[in-house]
């Protein structure tokens, strides 16, 4: 028995040591290695909770969230009052897109020391995420309280706020935190969109520019050649690459017809853009080519949403800018032949994104089918599914939604249905960006935290009416007044 004592002891303070090392090592940036010497630790003494607290930091640090679940529900269970281990435990789960669970762990922590910073400012993210947004500003003003010059619970008060309308207090608030962290890309971001939400395009665009330096985003396969800005391009060749989703590169493809004094212009863009492009008026002896395929030779390069920076921020008034083909027009008439009455676009869903922050944002664009119910009860519409990828099973009885999905191949497709509709109504998403860019009627059903492109005076497309939420998740008023407003144009 004393042996096993003996064994056990030794085995405890070699864990020790190797916590230790792993001390020196998080001190020292070295994170990996850190996380495996707690990982030794454990081998040796599979009590050893300060080691498992450490991982789960050194896990969300190396963003592996649900490893660090895994350490901190042991640490938990050991130790219930542990804070840190409860704060973390939030910071991990907010990560895994489990919100509300996320928010009982931080409130537990808070419970027992409501002088933790780093609590306050994970409650704040998680509170956003479940679109609570006045309540994650009150938590990241805390967090400023208790940390002064934390550049992150500021960062994150001004996305709330900006989520609440208040694009100019948003705007200073990320200023502020600017003072404390002037390299940071994302308060740059935060910065632009408040700007642009706001209608100052200059300084929005310029500002705008840091998205390529925001932590985890992709790089462009062209980032080591040189951007143009807007200078002369005698002698260059330049190319024109699509960057973000589809209703992105709708939105900014208005400025290629701008350019000029290239000895060259490529225009790449996804191939699922190729054909309705092929409509834009392109300065003469510009080339268009589908994203993967080979491209000619070039000298600068400019991203879609860097254009109106580098062409002059004012919105160009062209609209239309997009067209269907007359054939293809004559083939959706012909389709549509039977459809009675107002005939009218549908699109509820918009599209997925893989990361958490555009999936949460994604799932608030996209109205629920059930949600369109009063629209069932407005009689004189033919409804007209503009969705690629739809299930019609949450349908609401009475609502007739023709399907013409295995007719969509591109969205020079949509663009000729659309052609011979009355009327679109749709969510934030590329249906809505082409539509306008056609210059059809639109009606956007709009979120409470709506994107800066459908904010402030600037004005993207004439044709666009907006419905928008009075509170976030609020869907049901929104159909409402769509529903009354359809009856008002049926009648008319």
């Amino acid at each position: 028995m004393s042996r096993l004592r003996a064994d056990q002891g030794a085995d405890r303070k070699l864990a020790a040591r190797l916590v230790r090392r792993a001390d020196i090592l998080i001190d020292r940036g070295r994170h990996a290695d850190a996380l495996d010497a707690c990982r030794q630790a454990i081998a040796a003494d599979a009590g050893c909770i300060a080691a498992y607290r450490r991982i789960g930091a050194l896990c969300l640090l190396l963003e592996q969230p649900q490893a660090a679940c895994d350490a901190l529900d042991i640490v938990l269970a050991l130790a219930p009052g542990d804070t840190d281990a409860l704060s973390n435990a939030g910071a991990a789960l907010r990560s895994l897109g489990r919100p509300a669970e996320a928010r009982q762990q931080l409130e537990a922590a808070l419970r027992i020391n409501p002088g933790l910073a780093p609590a306050w400012f994970n409650l704040g993210l998680a509170q956003a995420d479940m679109q609570n947004w006045a309540e994650s500003v009150a938590c990241h003003a805390r967090a400023l309280q208790l940390a002064p010059r934390h550049a992150k619970a500021a960062g994150g008060m001004a996305a709330s706020l900006l989520c609440l309308g208040r694009a100019e207090e948003s705007a200073a608030c990320a200023r502020q935190a600017l003072s404390w962290a002037p390299q940071s890309a994302e308060l740059h971001v935060c910065v632009a969109e408040a700007l642009l939400a706001l209608g100052d395009l200059a300084e929005g665009w310029a500002d705008y520019e840091w998205r390529w330096l925001v932590p985890g985003r992709a790089p462009h396969p062209y980032q080591a050649v040189a951007v143009w800005r807007g200078e002369n391009l005698a002698g260059r060749r330049l190319l024109v690459h699509a960057e973000q989703g589809f209703g992105d590169v709708i939105q900014m493809c208005r400025y290629v017809p701008l350019i000029r004094g290239a000895d060259a212009i490529v225009l790449e863009v996804p191939r699922a853009l190729l054909r309705l492009f092929r409509t834009l008026a392109m300065p003469a002896g510009a080339a268009l080519v589908a994203r993967g395929d080979a491209l000619p030779a070039f000298d600068v390069q400019c991203p879609t949403m860097s254009l109106p920076l580098a062409c002059g921020t004012t919105i160009p008034a062209d609209v239309p800018y997009l067209h269907p083909a007359p054939e293809d027009v004559a083939v959706w008439q012909s389709r549509l032949a039977g459809s009675a009455g107002v005939r009218v676009g549908l699109c509820w869903q918009s599209g997925v994104r893989p990361d958490l922050f555009n999936r949460l944002v994604q799932t608030r664009k996209s109205v629920p089918l059930p949600a369109l119910a009063p629209l069932a009860d407005v009689a004189g519409c033919s409804f007209v599914s503009l969705q690629t990828e739809a299930d019609f099973s949450g349908a609401p009885p009475g609502l007739r939604i023709a399907d013409h999905a295995g007719a969509l191949s591109d969205f020079a497709d949509t663009a000729a249905l659309m052609a011979c509709l009355d009327l679109v109504v749709t969510v934030d998403t590329a249906v809505a960006h082409l539509a306008g860019a056609m210059g059809v009627p639109v009606w956007l059903l709009n979120r409470f935290d709506a994107d800066w492109r459908w904010c402030g005076p600037a004005t993207w497309y004439p044709t666009v009416r907006q419905f928008r939420q009075a509170a976030p998740g609020d869907w049901a008023g929104v159909m409402a007044t769509v529903a009354d407003a359809l009856r008002a144009r049926v009648a008319g």
